[in-house]
């Protein structure tokens, strides 16, 4: 039912009712403010700005990728997909809603229809599938200590095994992607109160009457594939890492105290053998380049400590966004399919928490990009690399054009 056919409500006897469902006052406000020119123009304005941020940033994220050669690790890779998936959310869905939220008509046909809610689901599906992989084996690395490797072929293998990851994830996500195909079509509403026919991208009525209770169940299995049981994977596993990183605190301070006393013991005994001034200064010396050696060492290991653990932090951002900015689609979802068709009268407010809903999900694939380029700092220096690149292109050029300007000019006042 279209609740903004209640503005051309022709009921003498109570005008606050539309098709034998009565609205409260603050329901009929709340339709007038939704049927506003200017809140639709607003929205539609703040949707489209969102798809060409979303474009910008995943496009950047895309091609850098595929350009350095240096963020072949196995983090990136999970990275790039997540870009692909946004990007593909992006495309194909936001602006389809926004054309449908500001002229209320599908004008894009069966296909669009189908391919539109298919390529969405399965996008969001694939994002969670990839964050959830990219947790464990963040995870994983940090727990078995296998970050630091050079072994080509291991890396090879590794980067193989995240290939097949990703291909396994865009199976399953078209696998439970794939009843949308069947389910959504064109329809025709018609609405003798506003003696109007508005063509709709939804389910065939007649599909629906038959397999009502199960596109109930497949929303709530839905909810739980695409949000729940990846969040819940994705808690456990930090859980787990945490429990590790402080069962490892507590042991290094441990050994820490007891290398502490062993070397004041050592050092003492060393001392009380050494005689003569000679044999001191060797001693002063050796030890101070083993210790020279082991601040070096040390140095390297916090380096890479750090960087591991702004890489974790980067990964449980981008989920903590992800988990946020999709929490009020998912409810609206149970929402609608508890109480949307019981309680008509609370489709109002239904729409107007869709319209947060939704502008809180297109946010998600505008973020990451920028969650990326803090944390990670190869994504970083090779966005600055690829910005002085361009820069320099274009100064090069507007200089070689003045050039020619001024030869130009000097070869027409010798002549």
């Amino acid at each position: 039912m279209n609740i903004s056919n209640i503005n051309n409500n022709n009921n003498v006897d109570n005008p606050n009712c539309l098709d034998e469902v009565c609205y409260s006052t603050l329901a009929i406000l709340v339709i007038n403010f939704l049927d506003s020119y200017v809140y639709k123009m607003m929205i539609g304005l703040m949707w489209l700005s969102l798809v060409f941020f979303g474009v910008l940033g995943n496009g950047l994220v895309i091609f850098i990728a595929i350009s350095y050669k240096k963020l072949n690790d196995i983090t990136n890779c999970y990275i790039f997909n997540l870009a692909i998936t946004d990007l593909l959310f992006v495309l194909f869905c936001i602006p389809f809603t926004t054309y449908i939220y500001l002229f209320d008509n599908w004008f894009f046909g069966i296909t669009f229809c189908k391919l539109n809610h298919f390529m969405s689901h399965a996008s969001v599906q694939s994002t969670c599938l990839t964050l959830t992989a990219m947790t464990i084996h963040r995870c994983n690395l940090i727990i078995k200590n296998k970050a630091m490797t050079h072994h080509i072929a291991r890396i090879k293998r590794r980067q193989k095994t995240v290939l097949l990851i990703t291909i396994c994830i865009w199976i399953v996500s078209f696998l439970v992607s794939s009843p949308d195909l069947i389910y959504y079509t064109v329809t025709e509403q018609n609405y003798e109160s506003s003696n109007e026919t508005i063509k709709a991208c939804s389910f065939d009525e007649t599909t629906y009457s038959i397999f009502k209770s199960y596109i109930s169940i497949s929303h709530i299995v839905s909810i739980a594939t695409t949000y729940v049981i990846p969040l819940l994977v994705i808690v456990l596993s930090y859980t787990r890492l945490l429990s590790h990183l402080s069962k490892n605190q507590r042991r290094l301070a441990k050994f820490s105290r007891d290398d502490d006393k062993k070397n004041i013991h050592k050092k003492k005994s060393l001392l009380s053998n050494l005689n003569e001034e000679n044999d001191t200064r060797r001693y002063s010396s050796s030890a101070q380049g083993a210790k020279c050696l082991n601040n070096n060492k040390s140095k390297k290991i916090k380096k890479s400590e750090n960087r591991k653990k702004k890489v974790t932090t980067m990964v449980a951002v981008v989920t903590l966004n992800f988990g946020i900015c999709w929490l009020p689609t998912h409810l609206f979802i149970i929402l609608k399919t508890t109480l949307g068709d019981s309680n008509p009268q609370l489709l109002p407010y239904l729409s107007l928490f869709k319209l947060f809903a939704h502008t809180l999900s297109y946010l998600t694939p505008v973020i990451n990009p920028c969650l990326y380029a803090f944390y990670n700092e190869n994504f970083r220096s090779c966005f600055y690399d690829l910005w002085f690149r361009m820069t320099c292109k274009s100064n090069k050029a507007n200089m070689n054009s003045k050039n020619n300007l001024a030869i130009r000019s000097n070869s027409k006042s010798v002549f």
